[in-house]
């Protein structure tokens, strides 16, 4: 059985950037008279379509959670990559003293549990692994891959710029310890740039590799 690559976005689509625009070609309405579209060319697409030109070994799917969504809409292209998006929702998360606001998706957690568990997956997440504390609790003994894009902000950097809210300091702090904790977790990291690296050669056992972009 071929192994699935699962590339998985924290953000959801940025319809608000392209409001001016005609709809992508891939593009469905909603129930609400709204639309969720794919555009197919976020870096999960462009890495998972390089893939597919190289090898059959896998198939490959990007999931993101879309705040439009209300239920899953999925899109196989003619490369066999599919992209699906998720219903998520926005919740509030205290940091410091402020309320900030992340996209949550139960659907996609629920879905990747139970993928987990009954197919052989290769997980790949993008940029900061905090974004993704709680898919690493649900993932079992599948591979997880994290891709770093540009500089890589860490916990302990942020606690060190000029800030007066001394909460969102605490949260720097356990945000850092957390990652110290959990880095391990990952079986292979990439990154691009070596600012802040010297905590990953230090903390990290595994995998650790530069590749550039493009």
């Amino acid at each position: 059985m071929r192994a699935k690559v699962i590339n998985i976005m924290s953000h959801p689509p940025a319809y608000e950037l392209y409001y001016k625009d005609p709809r992508p070609e891939i593009s469905w309405d909603t129930p609400d008279g709204k639309w969720v579209g794919i555009w197919g060319y976020d870096w999960p697409d462009l890495i998972g379509k390089e893939i597919l030109k190289l090898t059959d070994e896998f198939k490959y799917e990007v999931w993101q959670p879309d705040l439009r969504a209300d239920k899953i809409y999925s899109y196989t292209f003619n490369n066999g990559l599919i992209h699906k998006l998720f219903p998520a929702k926005t919740k509030k998360k205290l940091h410091g003293v402020k309320l900030v606001n992340e996209s949550y998706s139960t659907q996609m957690m629920q879905k990747l549990k139970e993928q987990s568990k009954n197919e052989k997956l290769i997980i790949n997440l993008h940029g900061d692994i905090l974004l993704f504390k709680d898919l690493l609790t649900i993932l079992g003994n599948s591979p997880i891959v994290v891709t770093y894009h540009g500089v890589i902000h860490l916990p302990f950097t942020q606690l060190l710029s000029y800030t007066k809210n001394i909460p969102s300091k605490l949260n720097h702090i356990i945000d850092h310890f957390w990652l110290k904790k959990n880095l391990n977790k990952i079986d292979y990291i990439t990154y691009q740039n070596d600012t802040n690296i010297n905590f990953f050669r230090k903390n990290y056992k595994e995998v650790l590799q530069k590749i550039t972009m493009g």
